[in-house]
């Protein structure tokens, strides 16, 4: 049954240890956050040398710099979606549960993620939104990344 549910490959085992599905599952949406971070990032300084954000998503496709939020996710976020299935408390939860589990380890790209994401938490509230983080890069650097009136830009 969950092979059904699951995207392409099936159900993936990490091993013995229930517990590692809750580390690996905690990794994987920190490092879908810090993607989409640091993709705003990319995409309003490419802005503000001339490219649309449309535009540089689609050449990033494939790339060295591209990733499966940038790849699938991102045409979504420039279309207007802050994608609010999972709340921006719960965000910032799971970025404290992985550095808890660091403690003692060098991550700085890891722990400003997580002070963006208590920011936008301060800003915003304990709303859905897991992509408020971006929102709040747009609104500090004045530099929007939707709304661009790219005629390819849709929802998938």
């Amino acid at each position: 049954m969950l092979d059904d549910l699951a995207d392409d490959g099936g159900v993936r085992i990490i091993g013995d240890d229930p517990a590692h599905a809750q580390v690996v599952k905690l990794l994987v949406n920190a490092l879908w956050f810090a993607h989409a971070t640091v993709t705003a990032e990319a995409l309003q300084t490419a802005q503000r040398a001339g490219i649309k954000p449309a535009a540089l998503q689609r050449l990033l496709v494939g790339t060295a710099g591209a990733s499966a939020f940038s790849d699938r996710y991102l045409p979504r976020f420039l279309a207007g979606d802050d994608f609010a299935t999972f709340g921006l408390d719960g965000v910032v939860t799971e970025l404290r549960d992985v550095a808890r589990m660091a403690a003692g380890l060098e991550l700085p790209l890891l722990e400003r993620s997580l002070s963006l994401h208590e920011a936008a938490l301060a800003a915003f509230g304990p709303v859905p939104g897991e992509l408020l983080a971006v929102r709040l890069l747009e609104e500090r650097n004045g530099i929007p990344l939707r709304g661009q009136d790219d005629p390819d830009v849709s929802a998938r």
